[in-house]
C-alpha cells in the first residue's frame, strides 16, 4: 500500500493544511514587486516520500492563485517504498498586496489522494524615507528647515556648505 508523506524544509505539511507556515515554507514570506527590468522569484521545494510498501503513482504538481506557478523540475510519475523527489513552486508578482494560493498533488495513496496545502507570499514595493538631523523629511517638502537641514543657511560666495541626509528602503 503507498503512503505519501509531502514536507517542506523537512517538516510534514499535512494534507489539505490551510494554515500556511513558514516552519514548512508553505509562508513563502516576503520578495519585492518585480518591475520591468527586475524579477524577484521567491523559490520553496517540496519533497514527496513515499512511505508506505507499494509503489506511489504521482501526477504533475498544480499550483493555483495569482503569482504562484510550479518550477520547471518534473516531479518523477513514481516512486518506490522509501524513494522521495522533490518539485519546486514559486511565487513573484508586478504588484504589492498578500496572495493566497494551493498546490495539488494527484496521486495513488487511498485516502490522501488529491494530496493538497494552501501556500501564501507577499509582495511589498520599496519605499523612501529620507532623513535630516535624525528627522524625516516628508515627501514634497517645500519649506527648508535649519532642523532637518534642508536650509542651508547663509553661504559666503566661494564657500561651500555641506548637510548629510540619509536615505532609506523602509
Amino acid at each position: 500500500i503507498p503512503e505519501i508523506d509531502l514536507t517542506g524544509k523537512g517538516v510534514s505539511i499535512a494534507d489539505g493544511d490551510t494554515t500556511p507556515s513558514t516552519t514548512d515554507d508553505t509562508d513563502f514570506g516576503s520578495v519585492l514587486v518585480s518591475t520591468a527590468t527586475t524579477t524577484h522569484t521567491l523559490t520553496k521545494t517540496f519533497t514527496v516520500r513515499n512511505t508506505g510498501s507499494g509503489t506511489l503513482y504521482l501526477g504533475t504538481p498544480s499550483v493555483t492563485g495569482t503569482g504562484f506557478w510550479r518550477g520547471a523540475k518534473a516531479l518523477r510519475t513514481w516512486l518506490e517504498p522509501g524513494e522521495a523527489d522533490t518539485f519546486d513552486v514559486k511565487f513573484s508578482s508586478t504588484t504589492a498586496g498578500t496572495f493566497t494560493g494551493e498546490v495539488i498533488l494527484y496521486n495513488s495513496d487511498a485516502n490522501e489522494a488529491p494530496y493538497n496545502f494552501a501556500v501564501t507570499a507577499a509582495a511589498t514595493a520599496p519605499e523612501i524615507q529620507i532623513s535630516g538631523k535624525e528627522l524625516q523629511i516628508e515627501n514634497h517638502d517645500d519649506t527648508p528647515s535649519v532642523t532637518d537641514g534642508t536650509d542651508f543657511g547663509k553661504v559666503i560666495i566661494g564657500r561651500t556648505t555641506s548637510r548629510f541626509f540619509v536615505i532609506e528602503n523602509t
